[in-house]
């Protein structure tokens, strides 16, 4: 069974702030096959903290260096393409073949796109198109 209770945040893999286990079932076999951390608000305020640093300086970024953390990301997503039709799999109860083909086909297309749109600033003509007056960069949540 996997083990999956730590979180992400600023950089580094964290226990949760409280242990909160639960079972993730695949809906196919009807069988837990991993064991996941129920985050709590202390968990959510040190996320939001930590989002809201990295965006201090994420806002000042031009344009080329989003476009090259984009790729870097697309690249580290194709290697491990394979991981994530495994974990699609045992999340949705989907055969293997759509999770491999579909699910994270879409995930390559939608980085590839936001990847391309940054750098013909296709986003700003579309904003544009709306009679938007500026675009603004905040973060959300």
């Amino acid at each position: 069974m996997l083990d999956r209770r730590q979180f992400y945040i600023n950089g580094k893999w964290v226990n949760p702030a409280k242990a909160n286990d639960f079972e993730v079932i695949n809906p196919a076999t009807e069988e837990a096959f991993a064991i996941i951390s129920l985050g709590d608000q202390a968990d959510t305020d040190a996320a939001v903290s930590a989002a809201r640093n990295a965006f201090q300086s994420w806002q000042h970024s031009s344009k080329s260096e989003r476009i090259a953390l984009l790729k870097s990301i697309q690249t580290e997503y194709a290697k491990r393409e394979e991981d994530i039709a495994q974990a699609t799999t045992m999340e949705m109860g989907a055969p293997i073949t759509l999770s491999r083909t579909q699910q994270v086909g879409c995930g390559t297309g939608h980085i590839k796109n936001l990847s391309t749109h940054w750098k013909h600033s296709i986003l700003k003509k579309a904003l544009k198109a709306f009679h938007l007056k500026k675009l603004l960069r905040s973060q959300l949540g």
